[in-house]
């Protein structure tokens, strides 16, 4: 298996795990600095610990968002491509889609999407059908220009719509769909580069977005969840504020959607980025290792949240 970053994981039927894509041999935020997209996947077997090349993707990918559908393939969407010489264009942000079907281990190429994107979110709604949003969308010297867009994937139909758009443009953002059908939207990197605190809604049903209430401080490039509560959990990130300040965090906040407002935590020992939460059985969450302001860190923490 390809050591990468920045690829998808989805949990099969079978109960195991497929890893899709991926960057490799280059840093976790300057995706122009790879030397290439990983072009494959690998299924993960949890029980016999063996790892197996499974299906090359259509367009290798790293940077994209991923899910696994209602009818069991695993759908992935836009992303970076990186080649070997380390060009630098438009063509490396792609707008193509493709599943996947564990009985045969193949991948195909779906309808792609109106725009191009990368560090986008992608989240499989209530209905099954896919919202993608946001992400990078254009390239510019001396970063990369986020975009609000919005888009619909329908499995059924092998389709795409273009929805309402956010009212912020963002990327490196989290999303977690909600209890009421509702998608969550907020942080991330926003035009001029700067981390905003800035959290929206998504009705499934208008296709339109709504302002919710902010995070407590500014950051991009955070780890989330949604607790058995149905609250949603956010810890740590990234800062930059006019290119010129940046630093990890250590926020931790939890977002009641019934009060639409936002309680801080008890910080993380330890600020990190680009890294995972993974709750435990007994309810407590840990914090998977990720980067640092020193560079990558090898440590790993646990807190424990409200449970009500």
């Amino acid at each position: 298996m390809i050591p990468a970053l920045n690829n998808t994981a989805a949990l099969l039927r079978s109960g195991r795990v497929l890893s899709v894509g991926g960057a490799a041999r280059g840093t976790s935020r300057q995706p122009e600095n790879l030397i290439y997209s990983v072009p494959g996947s690998y299924l993960i077997d949890p029980d016999t610990d063996v790892i197996a090349e499974s299906g090359m993707l259509n367009f290798p990918r790293g940077f994209h968002g991923g899910a696994l559908l209602d009818d069991g393939r695993v759908f992935v969407a836009g992303g970076w491509h990186a080649i070997p010489d380390g060009g630098d264009t438009a063509a490396d942000i792609t707008p193509t889609a493709e599943t996947y079907s564990e009985s045969t281990g193949t991948w195909t190429q779906v309808a792609s999407m109106a725009e191009g994107r990368w560090a986008l979110s992608l989240t499989k709604l209530a209905d099954g059908r896919v919202l993608v949003a946001g992400g990078f969308s254009q390239i510019a010297e001396p970063g990369h220009i986020p975009t609000a867009t919005a888009e619909i994937y329908d499995p059924a139909g092998d389709e795409w719509h273009t929805v309402g758009a956010m009212r912020d443009a963002r990327a490196w953002h989290e999303a977690q769909l909600l209890p009421s059908g509702a998608v969550l939207v907020f942080g991330g990197e926003t035009t001029g580069g700067d981390a905003i605190a800035s959290a929206e809604l998504f009705d499934p049903i208008s296709e339109t977005w709504s302002s919710a209430a902010p995070l407590p401080g500014r950051a991009e490039d955070m780890a989330s969840l949604v607790l058995p509560s149905g609250r949603v959990l956010a810890a740590g990130g990234f800062m930059e504020i006019a290119t010129s300040t940046m630093g990890s965090q250590d926020q931790v906040s939890l977002y009641d959607e019934t009060a639409d407002c936002w309680q801080s935590l008890t910080p993380l020992q330890t600020a990190r980025w680009h890294f995972g939460l993974v709750p435990l059985p007994d309810g407590r969450i840990m914090a998977v290792p990720g980067w640092t302001n020193m560079g990558a860190t090898r440590t790993s923490e646990i807190t424990s949240v409200p449970l009500d």
